[in-house]
């Protein structure tokens, strides 16, 4: 098991009511720093909105140096979302970091996944230019309790992949599936996409937020899938994870990883949750970082906490 460190709150956050939350570390700053951007979408009347911020340099204490301001999504859409997610990636392959921020909209009858892509991130977090809103196709679900995105060259092309994961609400249990969108092109349009596959042995009737990430975390040189949800049983949330190993050239999982929770969890009402992946210490390992937004009475509060040096299978 990691070795965790203590929960630290994102300062300054804002919503009475938040639909979905992402995070993604990276080198943002271009100092060779670990950066921490945190996204969420705020619920007011009328249309949601999505916001981002970063935190930069990150301790080894988990702490930040300091923190971005607040930084809009322009044109968002949708009143209602039900998960979502960030990830950042070299997409159009000039060396700069691009933000890729995903999210499902709830209108009458399925869901439906998007995303889209803020270009060439600047050393203090602004975006060049935006893309286009892309549709993922083919989504399913009436009902979603969390999303995640990832980005990460899973085949061995020399290009990104996007891995889509979501939790479906039927009645019963939920279940989680995610697919992958091959060989982004520098306009982040997909050349074809994966079927669509299920993370076996789910649990929980109601989730409140989930997240997927990728990376290396046995240093085989394939790509291993972090995936994480929040359960929602009856008292406080509790927070868990499990890890699919060695991800094939076609997205297959060679094998899960047992589930595993994250200790000290809290909150009643959780309302958007991620993870994310990276060598914060810089020893050659992975460390992985949880975000989860509470709702307690009045605002929103922002969360995260931070698993040094995962086990390798």
């Amino acid at each position: 098991m990691p070795n965790w460190s203590d929960v630290k709150p994102v300062p300054d956050w804002f919503g009475w009511e938040d639909q979905g939350a992402g995070v993604a570390l990276g080198n943002i700053s271009g100092r060779g720093d670990s950066d921490m951007l945190v996204f969420h979408i705020d619920n007011p009347a009328g249309e949601n909105h999505g916001y981002y911020r970063i935190g930069w340099n990150i301790q080894g204490d988990s702490s930040v140096t300091g923190w971005s301001d607040v930084k809009p999504i322009p044109g968002w859409f949708g009143a209602e979302d039900q998960g979502a997610g960030v990830t950042l990636g070299d997409v159009n392959r000039n060396g700069r970091q691009d933000m890729l921020v995903f999210h499902l909209d709830n209108p009458g009858g399925d869901n439906h996944g998007y995303y889209r892509i803020g270009w060439d991130l600047d050393p203090n977090g602004n975006v060049g230019a935006w893309s286009d809103i892309k549709a993922v196709p083919d989504w399913f679900g009436w009902e979603n309790q969390g999303a995640g995105v990832a980005l990460a060259d899973i085949n061995g092309s020399g290009r990104q992949d996007l891995l889509v994961f979501h939790v479906d609400n039927p009645g019963g249990d939920n279940h989680g599936y995610y697919r992958i969108g091959w060989d982004l092109d520098d306009n982040g349009n997909v050349a074809g996409w994966s079927d669509i596959k299920p993370v076996p042995g789910w649990f929980g009737w109601e989730n409140q937020g989930a997240g997927v990430a990728l990376g290396n975390i046995n240093n085989n040189g394939r790509m291993d899938m972090a995936v994480f949800h929040v359960d929602n049983p009856g008292g406080d949330n509790h927070g868990y994870y499990r890890i699919g190993w060695d991800l094939d050239a076609n997205g297959n999982v060679a094998g899960w990883s047992d589930v595993k929770p994250v200790p000290g969890w809290f909150g009643w009402e959780n309302q958007g949750a991620d993870v994310a992946l990276w060598d914060i210490a810089g020893n050659g390992g992975s460390d992985m970082l949880v975000f989860h937004v509470d709702n307690p009475g009045g605002d929103n509060h922002g969360h995260y906490r931070i698993g040094w040096d995962l086990e390798p299978a």
